[in-house]
């Protein structure tokens, strides 16, 4: 009687000993080099003007594999990276596969936060053949430097939200997509001063746009910092050059207490503040190209 659950101890150490032995076989074996040169292949395939380079790809025991060292680029222009992450994990979805379609969902690491979404490739769809959906989780917008680089400007604190994109072939600006994100504890790079200000702190940012026929409409945009409140809707007509990208702007800033203690060795801001108020806020239209906004109190 005690001869039987010592053969089925055997028996699991037999399978044990099978799923390390195929595993380690599995990752010694696995084609790294074929595998990360499919992944560049089809993010060309699906938009020429996107360039993707990995460092290394490696088979993981959640029917995955884990890529690290993504660099996402605009060859095109040359504009050097516009995303990248230290590592990603990528699970198929097998039953697209079994559908003809290219799916897949992933996580990973990037700029001191977390992000996990799905892709999906279509070949035979010309007019969308990337779909993509984000979440992101406490990015830290300081370490992203190339975003610096692309809009002009610094922006620091973290981030969470999520976005869609559809690409449509050649730019990424000819594609659809939409953004609904949330800014905490940071801080704006003025390119202009504004009623004395280099920058301005927040403590919350919410942004939500709309990004359709090579424009992005923001429909809400609202700061809530130490110094201001402020609200901004408004249109950018996009450029090849980004920084050429014009601006269709309006708005309306709420001075705080802290603020108005800032204008006390400042007498000439502090007037025109106190001529412009209306019903405690000042009304602002900002116009012209990213690169030289200007910016007129209505």
């Amino acid at each position: 009687m005690k001869e039987q659950p010592k053969k089925h101890k055997i028996w699991l150490a037999y399978i044990l000993y099978g799923l390390l032995l195929t595993g380690v076989l599995l990752y010694c074996l696995f084609p790294s080099d074929a595998v990360r040169d499919y992944l560049v292949a089809s993010v060309q395939k699906a938009n020429p003007d996107l360039g993707l380079s990995i460092e290394r790809v490696a088979p993981s025991l959640k029917l995955g594999m884990k890529v690290l060292g993504m660099k996402v680029s605009h060859q095109a222009k040359g504009e050097g990276t516009l995303f990248e992450a230290e590592s990603v994990m990528v699970r198929p979805k097998l039953l697209s596969l079994l559908q003809g379609e290219r799916r897949l969902s992933f996580k990973g690491v990037a700029y001191g936060g977390q992000f996990k979404g799905h892709a999906q490739f279509n070949e035979d769809k010309p007019e969308k053949p990337l779909i993509l959906d984000l979440e992101l989780k406490d990015v830290q917008m300081e370490k992203y430097e190339d975003l610096h680089r692309l809009i002009g400007r610094r922006i620091n604190g973290g981030v969470n939200g999520t976005l869609t994109y559809a690409g449509k072939g050649g730019s990424p600006i000819e594609g659809d997509g939409e953004a609904d994100l949330r800014f905490y504890s940071g801080e704006v790079e003025l390119l202009q001063p504004l009623l004395g200000l280099q920058s301005i702190d927040f403590d919350e940012l919410w942004v939500k746009l709309l990004l359709k026929n090579r424009k992005i409409e923001l429909t809400r945009a609202e700061l809530i910092g130490p110094n201001l409140r402020g609200t901004i809707s408004g249109r950018v007509i996009l450029r090849e050059e980004l920084m050429g990208s014009g601006l269709d702007l309006k708005g309306t800033i709420e001075p705080l207490g802290e603020f108005y203690k800032s204008l006390a060795s400042d007498p000439l801001t502090k007037q025109f503040v106190n001529q412009r108020l209306r019903g405690g806020k000042l009304s602002f239209a900002i116009q012209g190209g990213m690169d030289k906004p200007s910016l007129r109190f209505l």
